[in-house]
């Protein structure tokens, strides 16, 4: 856990030094800043996803939906990227793998659920 922790705290570091140089600055990377938001995401849902029932933050419907936007977000950023011959853009696929490990791993929760008899959650 405490890794995800340092990952979400670094990304996100990395996401304002971005986004701050980009308006002082006038740097360009909005492609670079893309893939790590949605590598952020994914950390977010990830630990929002891991944590005990009693502490979750997000309903597990919640985690889902935002899942697959980034899924299909993430998709749409490495499709322009590659049609346009960005390399940057190869780093939405770490992205994608865990926005996809998340949205398996709560469907498959939802669906261990569903069986056990247990009544789902909606919060």
């Amino acid at each position: 856990m405490r890794l995800i922790r340092l990952a979400i705290l670094v990304v996100a570091l990395i996401v304002l030094v971005l986004g701050i140089g980009g308006l002082l600055l006038d740097w360009r990377t909005g492609s670079l800043n893309t893939s790590l938001c949605m590598l952020l995401l994914g950390l977010i849902l990830l630990r929002a996803q891991t944590a005990d029932p009693g502490e979750r933050t997000m309903p597990p419907s919640a985690i889902r939906a935002l899942g697959l936007l980034g899924i299909v977000l993430s998709g749409l950023a490495l499709a322009r990227g590659l049609y346009l011959s960005d390399a940057v853009a190869l780093i939405n696929l770490p992205a994608l793998a865990l926005l996809g490990y998340v949205l398996v791993s709560s469907l498959r929760d939802r669906r261990r659920g569903a069986t056990a008899g247990d009544p789902p959650r909606s919060r």
